[in-house]
């Protein structure tokens, strides 16, 4: 991307390549922040609802499986809607290039379901 081919033309190598990890971090933090934010909302604006199935606490706050599943299907979804776009034609390019060029992959994909069952 942008900031690993500036970094790679003024400060070099391997100052492109490290900026480029450390950019792939950034982007995986950031989805899973995202990602957890979810039951936070779910919480907020339907209750109860996905609180069913106690796993743990962590730091005060209570683990649910339900929010976990919802926080799963989520992901699925976003991730399958991203695949499913590549089917359009062409009046829905620009939109399908967006999505394709988010940092949602097949990683993305096994790493939402394999996390949270490592974890349980």
């Amino acid at each position: 991307g942008g900031a690993y081919t500036y970094a790679k033309e003024v400060f070099g190598y391997d100052q492109g390549v490290l900026t480029g990890w450390f950019l792939g971090l950034t982007y995986l933090s950031i989805f899973w922040a995202n990602a957890t934010s979810l039951p936070l909302f779910a919480r907020f604006f339907f209750g109860d609802i996905f609180r069913f199935g106690y796993m743990y606490s962590i730091f005060g706050y209570d683990v649910y499986i339900g929010e976990m599943l919802l926080t799963i299907i989520a992901i699925l979804v976003f991730s399958l809607l991203r695949f499913e776009l590549s089917i359009f034609d062409s009046d829905h390019i620009e939109l399908y290039r967006f999505l394709k060029d988010a940092p949602t992959s097949d990683l993305t994909i096994v790493s939402a379901i394999a996390i949270p069952l490592i974890i349980i």
